[in-house]
């Protein structure tokens, strides 16, 4: 009598997904239930096996449960991260599982894409710092020096900063580090023109320790008088923000400067809100005949009150006699909104009225 045995037919493409599901679900129950990790190769082997039936919605949330998993698959993890970006960046990022050695071979063996999620990951050291940082990839430097828990080498710091002279989002993220050089600071400054030394100080000055090093020390910075210039500027930007945030009264920042005589500060001020060039409004800011100031207070609806005071800061500062408040009032109250918006159009070749609004 013949024997005839049953042959399984091979699963179709559908079941394979069905299967890799099921698995991935089974993982991550198991996790929740106490799984350790030598007993997670089992599901790593199916999975690694099966990842290319699910379709990418489904592998990119796989990457993305995964990439926070301690006892996760290693081989799985080392398989998405080599993978495409959408699905690798996740454990690219948040994956405690790869090695120093994992990721110098993705950095070599992949995308400037997923160089760039790897430059955000925590922690990452120095000899992967300077390794991404020698391809000189600008977003990528770029995120290394934003990354406040990478480590970066002096040799890194130094590439860095040569690079940073032609990228300006480089500059600016590298300035903000602070455990920058100081005088790898220095050595970027001296490499600057006036205007961006200037520039770059007023970052730096956020960054008090470094900038107080480079006081105390440099010769690369400028005058302090372009110093305090840029540090006031700042302060002013960082409170105009609150303004428009709605946590600060716009008034009261107006009557700030205006007691510390800072003309130019209430010229960036104007020119945020009234869309006029920051020259014009510093210009109509110190003008001997105040008409100006006047059309650009009434357009913003600066009350009198706050008006006079600023009024008075711009005859200090142009050496001229107080006018008296009631004649003040006066010019102040006989001009209208409507009537300042058109003659600031007419400055600035404005269009429409949601210039000025």
């Amino acid at each position: 009598m013949a024997i005839t045995q049953r042959v399984r037919a091979p699963l179709d493409n559908t079941k394979k997904r069905q299967l890799a599901q099921q698995v991935a679900q089974l993982f991550f129950y198991a996790e929740v239930n106490g799984l350790e990790a030598n007993q997670s190769g089992v599901f790593g082997e199916v999975l690694c096996k099966l990842l290319n039936h699910l379709e990418m919605p489904e592998q990119v949330n796989l990457s993305e449960r995964i990439s926070h998993s301690v006892v996760a698959p290693l081989d799985l993890v080392r398989k998405l991260a080599i993978a495409d970006i959408e699905i690798a960046k996740p454990v690219l990022i948040n994956s405690k599982l790869l090695s120093d050695k994992d990721l110098l071979m993705i950095s070599a063996a992949r995308s400037p894409a997923h160089r760039v999620a790897m430059s955000g990951r925590q922690y990452l050291s120095e000899m992967v710092t300077d390794r991404l940082i020698r391809l000189q990839e600008i977003d990528v430097m770029v995120g290394i020096s934003k990354n406040e828990t990478a480590k970066i080498s002096d040799e890194g710091f130094s590439t860095l900063a040569s690079v940073s002279l032609s990228e300006q989002a480089l500059m600016q993220s590298l300035a903000k580090r602070e455990d920058l050089p100081a005088d790898t600071a220095e050595a970027l400054l001296s490499r600057l023109d006036d205007y961006g030394r200037t520039q770059l100080s007023a970052i730096l000055q956020d960054n008090e320790r470094v900038f107080t090093e480079l006081e105390e020390s440099s010769n690369s910075l400028p005058s302090k008088t372009k110093i305090e210039e840029a540090r006031r500027r700042m302060r002013t930007k960082r409170m105009l923000v609150e303004v428009q945030e709605g946590k600060r009264e716009l008034n009261e920042l107006l009557i700030l400067l205006a007691e510390e005589q800072r003309p130019k500060c209430i010229a960036y001020v104007f020119s945020v809100l009234s869309k006029l060039s920051e020259k014009r409004t510093y210009h109509g800011i110190i003008s001997t005949n105040g008409e100006m100031l006047t059309l650009m207070s009434k357009s913003l609806d600066i009350p009198f009150s706050v008006f006079k005071d600023i009024d008075r800061m711009r005859q200090n500062t142009v050496r001229l006699p107080s006018t008296p408040e009631a004649r003040l009032m006066d010019e102040y109250s006989s001009i209208t909104k409507a009537e300042a918006l058109d003659t600031l159009r007419l400055y600035a070749n404005f269009n429409d009225d949601s210039a000025m609004n």
